[in-house]
């Protein structure tokens, strides 16, 4: 028993000597580290919340006779945006096919009536 606690306090001394890491020291160290990996996190999700509302506000800018693609790779004319969370799309014109989408099914707007088709007309509209 005796033996066992010299052993251990000799150890404890051999390892302070020795130079071993200080739990001060070891944080010190990573503290960059863990700034810099705050900091990425940080502007990624920056980034993300940037896209997410340029996309909604593309969403809410359709009106009807724009031309949109699907997420599941559809090409539609928009018909109807009567209700907020569903536009009505023509699918075919010639048989007058029409379906019911979601808002949120929208990838992105192919052709708008508002928008101006080249950058040549968007200079001559300035």
């Amino acid at each position: 028993m005796i033996t066992t606690a010299l052993i251990i306090a000799q150890a404890e001394a051999a390892g302070q000597a020795a130079g071993q890491p200080q739990p001060m020291n070891t944080l010190l160290f990573f503290a960059p580290f863990m700034v810099l990996m705050f900091a990425w996190i940080y502007f990624q999700g920056r980034g993300q919340k940037k896209k997410d509302k340029e996309r909604e506000e593309m969403i809410s800018a359709v009106r009807p006779g724009d031309r949109i693609v699907t997420i599941g790779g559809l090409h539609l004319k928009i018909v109807s945006t009567d209700k907020p969370d569903t536009v009505i799309a023509l699918l075919d014109d010639n048989k007058d096919v029409k379906i019911k989408i979601n808002r949120s099914a929208i990838s992105k707007v192919v052709n708008s009536k508002d928008a101006p088709k080249d950058k040549d007309e968007k200079k001559a509209k300035e």
